[in-house]
């Protein structure tokens, strides 16, 4: 008789749990990831490199292309522009800048996150450092504003520099 109460509890104990759990629903059931994101809470969370609501998207995409920069400060003469291009990286997440700051021989690359694009470590192109790099591509107007700090080697003393491209 125990034997068969055990059992019965049981089976009750059981189905119970699959129907509370089969009422749950599943948020993410119909939310397809792309890219290796991941469905949480019926929402996509993107893989580095990605973004949309799907991760669809590669974030550096809006970055890539021709650009003319434009120094400021300037120690220039007005209307000294640099050309730059943005290119892929290897990663899903790099980005490269060729001509970086006007140095023609300066190849940087550089970590996309959304509309932000950086590098901390130190770049050497010559007599000068370049360093702290940071920028964003504005949605609304689509220019790029980057701002880097430099220095001679060997100098305690950096400068900023800031320059803003519109896409040739």
């Amino acid at each position: 008789m125990k034997f068969k109460l055990y059992s019965l509890l049981a089976a009750v104990a059981v189905a119970t749990t699959v129907f509370f759990a089969s009422c749950s629903e599943d948020k993410c059931k119909n939310v397809t990831c792309q890219n290796l994101g991941t469905c949480i809470d019926g929402a996509c969370e993107c893989a580095s490199g990605y973004e949309g609501t799907n991760c669809e998207t590669l974030s550096r995409a809006k970055f890539l292309g021709n650009y003319t920069f434009d120094e400021t400060p300037s120690s220039e003469p007005a209307g000294t522009n640099y050309p730059n291009t943005f290119s892929s990286g290897t990663a899903n997440n790099e980005m490269i800048i060729s001509n970086f700051g006007g140095y023609s021989t300066a190849i940087v690359t550089v970590k996309v996150a959304g509309s932000t694009f950086s590098k901390t470590d130190t770049l050497s192109t010559g007599a000068i450092q370049i360093f702290d790099i940071s920028g964003n591509k504005n949605a609304t107007s689509g220019k790029i504003t980057y701002t880097y700090k430099s220095k001679l080697i060997g100098a305690s003393v950096s400068s900023a520099v800031t320059f803003t491209a519109v896409q040739r």
